[in-house]
């Protein structure tokens, strides 16, 4: 899935930038962690955009002036209650599922959160 691909491209970001020869390579367990949180948190984003979709349906116009204002007015609004509603969400389950996955327990997790 697309948390794999991002974990192996992270690293090839990383990779590029340090300057350590002696740099690991590709991270497996990490790599497998982020698999797995995508695994696990598909099927609440896919619920959160299906509901999305629902609230905010893109417009269906016409006349192709119109058509371009009111799918951006409805563009904003679902980036808009995405953020406000979801993303504080999606970031405390990020890092609790990560913290899990590695190992940490909830005092872990909680410092985390913090940093």
């Amino acid at each position: 899935p697309i948390s794999a691909e991002s974990s192996v491209t992270a690293k090839s970001v990383q990779k590029v930038h340090e300057t350590s020869v002696n740099n690991g390579g590709l991270n497996y367990i990490r790599t497998l962690r982020f698999s797995s949180y995508g695994f696990l948190i598909a099927p609440v984003v896919h619920t959160w955009f299906s509901f999305l979709d629902n609230r905010f349906p893109l417009p269906q116009v016409k006349i192709s002036k119109n058509l371009m204002a009111a799918q951006m007015s409805t563009v904003i609004k679902r980036v808009t209650v995405d953020q406000i509603a979801f993303a504080p969400f999606g970031l405390f389950l990020f890092f609790s599922i990560i913290g899990v996955l590695e190992g940490h327990d909830i005092n872990g997790i909680k410092q985390k959160l913090h940093e």
